[in-house]
């Protein structure tokens, strides 16, 4: 009897610990750039899915606008936002803004949140 117990306890406490390391049970997940106040405008860029085509969204000189992911390439996401292109790079908390001729280098700080 009491080793049916303990073995009962070990195997749901072994199920907690499978369920709760688990990312794909998490029912949001949401990743924030926050690149303040910069010369290109562009402040936040969040991303919800991080899969090609999923919607971003973009603040930009305080008004907010959305876009969709064209290519994720291992730590770098590509997308196109009107005449601009875009290029965050995930590992190192940058953004890349290229427009027309002029490249900048934006340094953010990113946020996870997953629930």
């Amino acid at each position: 009897m009491l080793i049916s117990k303990i073995k009962f306890f070990s195997l749901i406490t072994i199920f907690c610990f499978i369920v709760t390391a688990c990312d794909q049970f998490s029912r949001f997940r949401q990743e924030k750039y926050d690149c303040g106040n910069n010369s290109t405008g562009f402040k936040e860029i969040i991303f919800n899915k991080l899969k090609s085509g999923s919607v971003v969204k973009i603040t930009r000189h305080g008004k907010e606008f959305e876009t969709k992911i064209l290519e994720i390439k291992n730590n770098q996401i590509l997308l196109n936002f009107k005449d601009t292109e875009l290029q965050v790079f995930t590992d190192k908390e940058t953004v890349l803004v290229k427009n027309d001729n002029k490249i900048t280098v934006l340094n953010c700080s990113k946020t996870i949140f997953k629930m």
